[in-house]
């Protein structure tokens, strides 16, 4: 049905990653293999990320940002609301009643989930990159409303803050976003576009191209847009397992994927999230791509509909995939 899978590199733990060790008022970092310059570039990421991740939380737990908050509330006020919904629909909406299922259930627990996953250290180095840069591309695979790229968004936006861009510096981003669902394509754009507009003095939104052709077979027309405009960043692909039913699927999805993330030359960061539901699917997938499925466990504050606050906590599982990581694959 709804197959929604991210081209994204899944970036594998790398044997020269960092070893970060924080006590008190100093942070050691241990690399193998890197030059001076390398490890304070990393412990200046680590630190940049760590404070990043203060603003996204609040005592350890991922919290709303009130801009997007009102971004999504105003979104599922305007939307019908029916008592019927199933979870299928909940998941991968259809219809408008079950986009806002969706908006009151699910989206705010996916999003805190991909901004968590930006947070690792192969993801955040591409994004600092991005902020340095100027311009950051994503593809989101299977995005029924967008909730990935509207997390990359936001810490997109407070990273270029951190790192001193004001209202002359502006990330350019480019988003594409591939899903089956016209009805979930057209809100997702109508509320990254007003999530953009809120945070327009650090964040630019330059292009948004929808994309309704299923995953795998949108591979070839995924890489023909970003031979437009240019290598991903980051692919994603979050909670798109649900519709596989059939074993061959496996071997295609991973092609696909491949087929995709190898154009950034293994600069693209793919990220690829399943609920804990569906473990064999994730470890399935990973196993095919030939990188590691690891299971995560944080903690987020949920809005119910008295709009009173608690916090749960949630795990998943996730793979991390680059284009160095994967053979080359013609498609």
């Amino acid at each position: 049905m709804l197959l929604r899978l991210i081209p994204q590199e899944v970036l594998p733990l790398r044997a020269a990653r960092r070893t970060l060790f924080a006590r008190r008022n100093s942070i050691s970092v241990t690399k193998y293999g890197r030059g001076a310059h390398a490890e304070r570039m990393m412990t200046m990421n680590d630190s940049l990320s760590a404070r990043v991740r203060s603003i996204l939380t609040k005592e350890g737990v991922f919290v709303l940002g009130d801009d997007l908050a009102e971004t999504i509330r105003r979104t599922s006020d305007r939307l019908p609301r029916a008592q019927d919904v199933s979870d299928d629909e909940q998941r991968c909406p259809t219809t408008l009643a079950g986009i806002r299922a969706n908006l009151d259930r699910l989206f705010v627990r996916h999003l805190h989930q991909v901004q968590e996953s930006l947070l690792l250290p192969e993801a955040f180095d591409r994004l600092d990159e991005c902020c340095k840069r100027g311009a950051m591309r994503i593809a989101d695979i299977g995005s029924g409303l967008g909730a990935a790229a509207m997390a990359a968004m936001d810490v997109a936006n407070k990273t270029v803050g951190m790192l001193g861009g004001g209202r002359g510096s502006s990330l350019a981003t480019d988003i594409v976003l591939n899903d089956v669902s016209e009805p979930a394509l057209a809100e997702g754009q109508r509320m990254l576009r007003s999530a953009a507009s809120r945070i327009a003095s650090r964040l630019r939104l330059r292009q948004m191209v929808p994309l309704s052709t299923p995953f795998p077979a949108s591979a070839k027309q995924l890489r023909r847009i970003a031979g437009m405009l240019g290598p991903y960043d980051f692919i994603f692909m979050s909670y798109s397992l649900v519709s596989v039913k059939e074993e061959a699927l496996y071997t295609e999805i991973a092609g696909g994927l491949r087929c995709v993330t190898e154009l950034g030359e293994g600069s693209t960061c793919g990220i690829i999230l399943q609920d804990k539901f569906h473990e064999s699917m994730a470890r399935r997938l990973a196993g095919e791509l030939g990188v590691s499925c690891n299971k995560v466990t944080i903690r987020q504050e949920v809005h119910d509909r008295s709009n009173s606050n608690e916090v749960q906590s949630y795990t998943f599982f996730r793979s991390v995939l680059s284009g160095k990581t994967a053979p080359v694959t013609v498609c």
